[in-house]
């Protein structure tokens, strides 16, 4: 786990905790073409745009596109 540090406060003391994170991000796979193209877009381009239909997988796929170039150290 991560570290641990008191911090004294006014009235009692505090417990402050540093945590690293390590990811691990499963693989996923895209479900049709317009999720690709989706992917795709995130990955070139600095700001990208979606919308459709709910259940689509919109949401699913822009945080794991995120989560994917956070492990990789791309993104901050």
């Amino acid at each position: 786990m991560g570290k641990t540090r008191k911090i004294k406060g006014t009235k009692s003391q505090l417990e402050y905790k540093e945590t690293e994170f390590k990811w691990h991000v499963k693989p996923v796979k895209c479900l049709n073409q317009k999720q690709k193209e989706f992917v795709r877009s995130i990955r070139e381009k600095e700001i990208t745009i979606c919308s459709g239909p709910s259940g689509s997988g919109k949401t699913y796929v822009a945080l794991w596109e995120a989560l994917r170039l956070l492990e990789k150290k791309q993104f901050d």
